[in-house]
């Protein structure tokens, strides 16, 4: 049976988000006839994408024929499609075999943690393992980004960098859910990135606050389903 028109305009929003954080440029009705198999003409294609651009959710480039979500699109494409992603198996086993480590050796594991979250991710990682304590991980991940050659993004990393602690704190207050997504102007980093934290029990360190930041065309998907299994396997070292 065919998909109402509602519905594949769905799984259309959810193909050009993923098209866009893989590649950074703005996806073409041929890049998403080509790629997925939706069972319609290019010009309903085509009047689907233009649906999703009225509705807020993609936005045409004057330079581009194709299209780019907006921050409110990326905030509907967290609230639809996250809760669907999976850790690989291998990832699973390498954050449970770093946090172990925390216990025996504290502030090394916790750089190495840091560092091996950055790497996992492609995009920077804040650790915060007390008040006093601030960690960064993978600035040279965000300066290779596309989005780096723009000087909003890498200005507002660095004011976010002065004032680390101050910007953990404004992230720890409104931890009201068990992994956060802080998008564009809702994000304390500033309004050009992203932002994926949780809250974990790390074994002999306690309370620690983690974030992943990006640019807003980070992978959802990936970062929510590694802070998530993050705070579940923190809450079972606990337990």
């Amino acid at each position: 049976m065919p998909q109402s028109p509602e519905k594949r305009r769905k799984q259309v929003f959810r193909a050009v988000v993923r098209e866009y954080v893989d590649s950074a440029e703005p996806v073409g009705s041929e890049t998403i006839l080509a790629k997925y198999a939706f069972g319609v003409s290019s010009a309903t294609l085509r009047h689907d994408l233009a649906d999703l651009v009225e509705q807020g959710l993609l936005v045409q480039p004057h330079t581009s024929a194709g299209r780019v979500p907006t921050e409110s699109g990326y905030r509907s494409y967290v609230e639809q499609f996250v809760r669907e992603a999976v850790l690989a198996e291998r990832q699973r086993q390498a954050i449970v075999a770093a946090m172990s480590a925390f216990e025996a050796q504290r502030e090394t594991a916790a750089r190495s943690f840091a560092r091996m979250v950055a790497e996992m991710t492609g995009d920077a990682v804040v650790l915060r393992l007390n008040p006093e304590e601030t960690l960064f991980s993978g600035l040279s991940n965000l300066a290779a980004k596309p989005e780096s050659q723009l000087t909003p993004l890498m200005l507002e990393l660095s004011r976010a960098l002065d004032e680390i602690e101050a910007t953990m704190e404004e992230v720890r207050r409104r931890l009201s859910q068990d992994v956060a997504v802080f998008i564009g102007h809702d994000n304390p980093f500033g309004q050009e990135f992203a932002g994926v934290f949780t809250e974990l029990a790390v074994p002999g360190v306690g309370a620690t606050t983690i974030g992943v930041v990006g640019p807003k065309r980070m992978d959802y998907d990936r970062n929510v389903a590694l802070l998530r299994f993050l705070k579940e396997s923190g809450g079972e070292d606990n337990e």
